[in-house]
């Protein structure tokens, strides 16, 4: 079964067989365009999928990380992957797939349960934020996190695909409260 197939029961059914996902598990490995398949696993919800797509968490392809990170944290939200969404923030060189690694890490950061892996994410998103060396779009997706993890809702958010000046665009409220919550006190930003 092919991918358009697969969207197609999709569409239909509003769920997959059992045939379709095991297609669609063998495109996440099999196929010469993960990317796409990546994207459908986020498009039909298909979290039982998950592990399939954390494969290509470590792709040499920078645009298929970023997709698996956005499906894995953001779409999912699965927080089975919050220790390697956390490696992903101090390893990841592409700016792109950071961004999605930051804005993901503020939708897992409410979920987890690991109260240290909790405080390790939240330090890490807010120093990003905190810092005047990173660019502007890096500080804008920290931002983003920090907005998914107090529970701005997503149509209320300030997206990342808008680059702020996060030192004077920034709601101080929404900052205020993203410390309180996370235990993140005067000086350890740095």
């Amino acid at each position: 079964m092919n991918a358009e197939k697969i969207w197609h029961e999709y569409e239909t059914n509003k769920r997959l067989s059992d045939k379709a996902l095991l297609s669609l598990k063998a495109l996440l490995y099999e196929s010469s365009d993960p990317y796409s398949a990546i994207t459908l696993a986020g498009d039909v919800a298909a979290v039982q999928l998950a592990s399939e797509v954390a494969t290509h968490l470590t792709s040499m392809d920078a645009m298929v990380r970023w997709n698996a990170a956005a499906v894995l944290f953001g779409r999912f939200r699965d927080v089975r992957y919050g220790r390697k969404c956390l490696d992903m923030l101090s390893q990841e060189s592409d700016s792109i797939a950071l961004g999605v690694v930051l804005s993901g890490a503020g939708e897992l950061l409410p979920l987890l349960d690991d109260k240290d892996l909790k405080r390790e994410l939240a330090l890490k998103i807010y120093r990003v934020f905190c810092d005047s060396r990173q660019l502007p779009e890096i500080r804008t997706a920290a931002y983003e996190g920090i907005q998914a993890a107090t529970g701005i809702p997503l149509r209320d958010r300030i997206s990342a695909t808008v680059i702020l000046d996060v030192d004077n665009d920034a709601n101080p409220d929404i900052l205020n409260n993203y410390r309180e919550m996370y235990g993140i006190y005067p000086g350890l930003q740095s």
